[in-house]
């Protein structure tokens, strides 16, 4: 998807915010990968 630039947003602020989702994404497989051993 091409990056679209908004006027206040600076290009490292949006690398933070990358940075962030894929921390929190990492933290929800880890989490949905602990309910699937509690499953079984």
């Amino acid at each position: 998807m091409p990056q679209k630039q908004e006027g206040g947003k600076q290009p490292t602020e949006i690398c933070t915010l990358k940075e962030k989702k894929k921390k929190e994404d990492l933290q929800y497989q880890k989490k949905l990968v602990l309910l699937h051993r509690e499953k079984y």
